[in-house]
């Protein structure tokens, strides 16, 4: 159980890129770097194809089926939550990540939430596939003066993820204040 000494709404933060830019593994070493740090991270994976999570024949498949707004499949390890996917995703996202730091979310890269872009050398275009103030920070091998960003906006290197994650931690005050606290 955790307490939070911090009111304001747990950040959202949208990892994207190109098709096979790393945006899986840079989400892992973020997990990874922010938990070192003691954070609470929530993480959601967004998909643009249609997926059935929930298999047919399964109990809890029969249940939503038969009319559950919202089902949840526990068992002794984990839990699984099954609803209809919202309009909105803000409002799902803070309702189950309400007890975390961070929410890092992969993919929904036209969400208006701001973003941590991967920029391959060879697709720089992506960027422009942007809302431009929406982006907080790109990794890229290409020269800073040749992206033409905002001033504010953090430039990282591939593999510098201590120097993100310290960027990160200063954009959305991420301080002790926010850290988790046992009750």
């Amino acid at each position: 159980m955790t307490a939070k000494t911090n009111s304001s709404p747990v950040p959202i933060v949208v990892v994207c890129g190109p098709k096979k830019s790393g945006k899986t593994t840079l989400v892992e070493q973020l997990l990874a770097a922010l938990r070192a740090r003691g954070y609470r991270v929530g993480t959601v994976k967004h998909s643009a194809h249609k997926h059935l999570v929930d298999k047919p024949g399964t109990d809890s498949y029969r249940h939503r089926r038969a009319g559950a707004a919202a089902t949840l499949f526990l068992t002794p390890e984990e839990a699984a939550f099954f609803t209809d996917a919202p309009e909105e995703p803000e409002l799902l996202f803070r309702r189950l990540f309400a007890d975390v730091d961070l929410i890092l979310v992969e993919g929904l890269s036209q969400e208006p939430w701001p973003k941590v872009v991967l920029l391959p050398e060879n697709d720089t275009d992506y960027l422009f596939s942007l809302a431009p103030e929406t982006v907080a920070a790109v990794l890229t091998e290409v020269p800073a003066d040749e992206l033409h960003l905002a001033a504010d906006v953090g430039i990282f290197r591939p593999g510098e993820v201590t120097r993100l994650t310290s960027f990160l931690e200063e954009r959305f005050s991420l301080t002790a204040a926010r850290r988790e606290n046992e009750v």
